[in-house]
C-alpha cells in the first residue's frame, strides 16, 4: 500500500507539474513582452500558491508516518497574508483573533488545506470582514479530552452545511476527519474545525510550513 501510494504521488506530481510549468513559461513570455506588471505579479503569486497546494495535497495522500503537534495560532499567522491581499483586492478585510491554546495533534498540511477551503468559501460566497479565530472549546462541551476550535466567519447571510457550494467543504471534511477532528457550521456564516489537543508529553512542536504569499 505504501509503495502504491508513493507511485501514485510520483505520477500525479508529474502530471500536475507539467501544465504548471507551461503556465510559468507563458507568464514569463508575457513578462518579456511588457505586460502589466501588477497583473503578472498576481498571476505568479497564484502559480506559487497552486504549486504549494499541489505539494501539500500529494503529501497528504501518502501514508502518515506519525503524529505532528502543531501550534495552531502560528500556522494561521503563517498562511493569512496571501488571503489578506486577496480580500483587499475585493474591497474586504481579514482579521485574526487567536487565544493561547494547547498544541494540536494533526498534520500541519491538512489543517492548512482545510483553512484554505474555509477562507476561499468566505471570500467567494460571504460578505464583509472575514474573521479567523482560534480558541479552546469549553470543557463542558468537549468529550473526554481537550479540543481546540479554528473558526472562519464573515458578515454575510451564511449557508447550511448541506448546501455549501463546490467540492471544497467535502475535501475539508475528509481531511479533518483523517486527523481525528470534525467540521461543523457554528452559526449562519461561521464554520469551525474542531481539533484534538496533543498530549502534554509528546513529540516536539512542528513549526507550520511557509506558503508563498
Amino acid at each position: 500500500m505504501v509503495e502504491r501510494s508513493r507511485s501514485f504521488g510520483a505520477d500525479a506530481s508529474h502530471q500536475l507539474r507539467t501544465p504548471l510549468t507551461a503556465l510559468r513559461l507563458d507568464l514569463e513570455a508575457l513578462e518579456a513582452s511588457g505586460a502589466d506588471e501588477a497583473l503578472l505579479h498576481a498571476a505568479f503569486a497564484e502559480a506559487d500558491r497552486l504549486e504549494a497546494t499541489i505539494e501539500e495535497l500529494l503529501a497528504l495522500a501518502d501514508v502518515p508516518m506519525g503524529d505532528e503537534h502543531i501550534q495552531l495560532g502560528a500556522l494561521v499567522e503563517a498562511r493569512i497574508d496571501s488571503w489578506r491581499s486577496l480580500a483587499q483586492a475585493a474591497g474586504r478585510e481579514v482579521t485574526v483573533d487567536v487565544d493561547p491554546v494547547p498544541l494540536v495533534r494533526a498534520r500541519a498540511a491538512a489543517i492548512g488545506q482545510c483553512l484554505q477551503v474555509l477562507l476561499d468559501n468566505a471570500l467567494e460566497h460571504g460578505e464583509g470582514t472575514i474573521t479567523v479565530s482560534v480558541a479552546s472549546v469549553p470543557a463542558t462541551t468537549a468529550v473526554s479530552r481537550g479540543w481546540v476550535r479554528l473558526c472562519v466567519s464573515d458578515q454575510g447571510p451564511g449557508f447550511d452545511e448541506a448546501s455549501t457550494p463546490g467540492r471544497g467543504l467535502r475535501l475539508a471534511k475528509s481531511l479533518i476527519q483523517a486527523e481525528g477532528g470534525r467540521i461543523r457550521v457554528e452559526r449562519d456564516a461561521t464554520v469551525c474545525l474542531l481539533l484534538p489537543t496533543a498530549p502534554v508529553e509528546g513529540t516536539p512542536l512542528v513549526p507550520p510550513p511557509k506558503v508563498p504569499a
